[in-house]
């Protein structure tokens, strides 16, 4: 259950939307891109921010639950995050990650957890850390595209990118034609039975910065875990507060592999 918590509060971070906010627009690909070309113009996609306050719903379904929850996500860019979890209005639980610490605790159970990314990196099966993290929240490609050598080819009128990391994770990216903003990442590991999906359906033009508008995920390991994100809105460079404090008394716990 603590895995699933887990997953289902990282999915929340993962937002975008604004109080002035417009659809971007996306077209199919026609002419394969180079790498050059392809690199270029996905990472000159605007998202220039200091502070980011969001507020979001989340969707999380497995084969046991079937769940959905408020959060306020607070992000400091290249920094921390803090999220805020509530159900029917009450906080139940509290995350915070920096590019060194992951941390949450849950005050239905008074328990908490205090590590480093190893954790996250066994949920999903890839080697995580805050940079990665942060690309997934805000629509990158989580691997650094000009420091990896790939082919490009068309298909589904998308341009996909296809290579395999040093640890042998399979990735799979798709790329629309109008920005190059990234559509749809696959993450395989066969010989470890496990795969991670995720699906940017939309992207909003939100004061100047593109963030995606939706996200699907899937994660298939021991069990499927489907995490369906819908946002509410979000506010930039405000005067945000990080204040996290685990309560005394709560139990620590430990997350097995």
């Amino acid at each position: 259950m603590h895995k699933l918590f887990i997953i289902a509060c990282m999915a929340v971070l993962i937002t975008s939307c604004s109080v002035k906010k417009n659809a971007v627009n996306t077209s199919q690909v026609t002419n394969k891109a180079t790498k050059s070309e392809l690199v270029q113009r996905h990472y000159a996609n605007p998202t220039d921010f200091k502070t980011a306050n969001i507020r979001t719903t989340v969707k999380f379904k497995d084969d046991k639950n079937d769940q959905s929850a408020n959060a306020e996500i607070r992000i400091e860019k290249d920094s921390k995050i803090l999220i805020v979890v509530r159900y029917i209005g009450i906080t139940f639980a509290k995350v915070y990650i920096t590019p060194d610490r992951v941390s949450y605790y849950d005050v239905y159970n008074s328990q908490y957890f205090d590590g480093d990314y190893s954790l996250l990196s066994n949920l999903i099966g890839v080697d995580l850390d805050y940079t990665k993290v942060q690309n997934i929240f805000l629509g990158k490609s989580i691997y650094d595209l000009n420091n990896t050598t790939f082919v490009t080819t068309l298909e589904n009128n998308l341009q996909k990118i296809k290579f395999k990391t040093e640890d042998g994770i399979q990735n799979e990216s798709y790329f629309e034609g109008a920005n190059y903003l990234l559509m749809k990442t696959i993450l395989n590991q066969p010989n470890l039975d496990r795969k991670l999906s995720l699906d940017y359906n939309k992207y909003n033009d939100n004061n100047g910065t593109y963030l995606p508008s939706e996200i699907k995920i899937l994660a298939q390991q021991e069990q499927e875990v489907a995490i369906d994100i819908k946002y509410n809105s979000v506010s930039f460079n405000d005067n945000v507060s990080f204040k996290y404090e685990i309560p005394q008394g709560f139990k620590q716990i430990t997350i097995q592999e």
